[in-house]
């Protein structure tokens, strides 16, 4: 009441501040926080008796990409997981393919948050990824009836996924937080997935775009720990790797990075050799694409390979023929 009648904070932030604030009475007191080692202690040993009985399997939430589970062991609860890239690099269709593998193949309940494009165009690329028809038919109403009864036939598992679109332009971390609460107090929450970074709203009152990008990776990584949920963020790379050798991204072309490589838990960066006709793989495979893993904050790092198929903007496991049995 206070904080409303002297008027220092605009609407969004003090809704915001009282809603976390009730939250927070509903979850538990500030002051329980502190906790003795021992308690703690027991309930790490418990978890590694239920890591031994998963007997290899993933402890996280799968992203139907059986390399990048195998390193991730899945999207862990409360990670901020960034996947960056150049434009057209293919950022948003991973996303989307790892969001709709965990609504519809999963179980799981997920929330996309899509700055940049309508929920129209989002529901028309999931509609070519899992129908297998190509996208530039359903754009131009090109299908024949047979494809068109395989849509129809996909409506009934897609339909059932708790996969939630929202696609208000530049929105800010405080709405979305608010939203993202309701979501779970109603019907759980699994996975959040935010296309992207930069079309983010900043809050007014910063003085820098680095210290508004910052300002929200770090409210983002907030959000994921008190949600107990991974996020996902999209985020857009600097025109460095363009003018490199061998167009590699590394974490520093992260544009207006400020604290995104602090604040991430994991970092994956998107490279497809095909948007450069100057590299060996854009002759010699031009699906292939690599996604980096350049920063993995609980495990290990390195280079998957994936497969690029355009016609159906989606990716796949990658399988190198050249080694398969019976391959010379």
């Amino acid at each position: 009441a206070q904080e409303a009648a002297d008027g220092s904070k605009d609407t969004a932030e003090l809704l915001n501040d009282a809603e976390r604030r009730i939250y927070d009475i509903g979850m538990r007191s500030s002051d329980d926080n502190m906790e003795a080692i021992a308690p703690v202690y027991s309930r790490v040993f418990r978890h590694i008796g239920r890591l031994m009985q998963l007997d290899g399997q993933h402890t996280g939430l799968p992203t139907g990409f059986i390399d990048l589970d195998n390193v991730t062991s899945g999207l862990q609860k409360s990670d901020l997981i960034i996947i960056a890239g150049r434009p057209s690099s293919g950022k948003t269709s991973l996303a989307i393919n790892i969001a709709t593998h965990a609504a519809i193949r999963e179980g799981a309940t997920v929330a996309v948050f899509s700055l940049e494009m309508s929920k129209e165009q989002l529901v028309t690329r999931i509609m070519s990824t899992e129908s297998g028809v190509s996208m530039q038919k359903i754009r131009t109403g090109t299908v024949s009836p047979e494809e068109l009864l395989k849509i129809a036939f996909d409506y009934n598992s897609i339909g059932d996924a708790q996969l939630l679109i929202d696609d208000t332009p530049a929105i800010s971390v405080a709405e979305l937080r608010s939203r993202c609460r309701r979501i779970k107090a109603r019907q759980g929450l699994d996975l959040v997935v935010i296309d992207y970074l930069q079309l983010m709203q900043a809050n007014a009152r910063v003085e820098s775009r680095v210290q508004a990008v910052s300002e929200m990776t770090r409210g983002l990584k907030i959000v994921a720990r008190e949600l107990d949920v991974p996020i996902i963020l999209l985020s857009q790379l600097s025109r460095k790797p363009d003018d490199r050798p061998d167009h590699t991204p590394v974490m520093s072309d992260l544009r207006e990075s400020g604290s995104i490589e602090q604040d991430a838990d994991v970092i994956m960066m998107l490279y497809r050799p095909a948007a450069y006709i100057d590299t060996d793989e854009y002759r010699d495979h031009n699906n292939i694409t690599y996604l980096n893993l350049t920063k993995h904050r609980n495990g290990a790092t390195g280079k998957i390979r994936l497969t690029w198929i355009p016609e159906l903007t989606k990716f796949a496991n990658y399988i190198d023929e050249e080694n398969l049995p019976g391959q010379s």
